[in-house]
């Protein structure tokens, strides 16, 4: 499934207290049932799922906070799949800007997924933010540029 950086997806909301989503080969990487979370579908298929947090503020990474509203991307699965074609994740993260226009997106990577998302940070798309005490206290945070975006740089 070829998608590029304008492809639009429909999103659905879904939550502990909705009708969860059946249970799929494809994401089994989280207790997707636990949780409030979207899903991204393109042609009625879902091809990813986003669990969102928009109460975040990265106080640990940045000594001075910014103004403005943050959101942060606590997991993104792709459809194992479509995984490691390289154009669904990098679509779901230009989506996301575009529905959060007035946020600056946030996300914690995992182990595994830090080279794909410093592969964001050569795109020019996001920044990455070391941790001020170092790689043994934790992993980068990245964070989203671009109009709408509160932070400075």
């Amino acid at each position: 499934m070829a998608t590029s950086k304008s492809t639009e997806f429909l999103w659905e909301e879904r939550g502990r207290n909705s009708v969860p989503f059946p249970a799929r080969d494809g994401f089994s990487r989280f207790d997707w049932a636990a949780c409030s979370f979207t899903s991204a579908l393109i042609d009625g298929v879902e091809v990813a799922r986003v669990k969102l947090d928009d109460r975040y503020r990265p106080t640990a990474y940045l000594a001075v906070v910014p103004a403005g509203r943050f959101t942060l991307i606590e997991y993104l699965e792709v459809d194992s799949n479509l995984r490691g074609q390289g154009d669904i994740g990098p679509a779901i993260l230009a989506a996301l800007r575009e529905r959060l226009p007035d946020r600056t997106l946030a996300a914690y990577p995992t182990v595994e997924s830090q080279r794909w998302w410093d592969r964001r940070v050569r795109e020019g798309t996001w920044i990455r933010v070391d941790h001020p005490e170092g790689p043994v206290r934790g992993l980068p945070l990245y964070l989203s540029r671009g109009e709408g975006c509160v932070t400075p740089w």
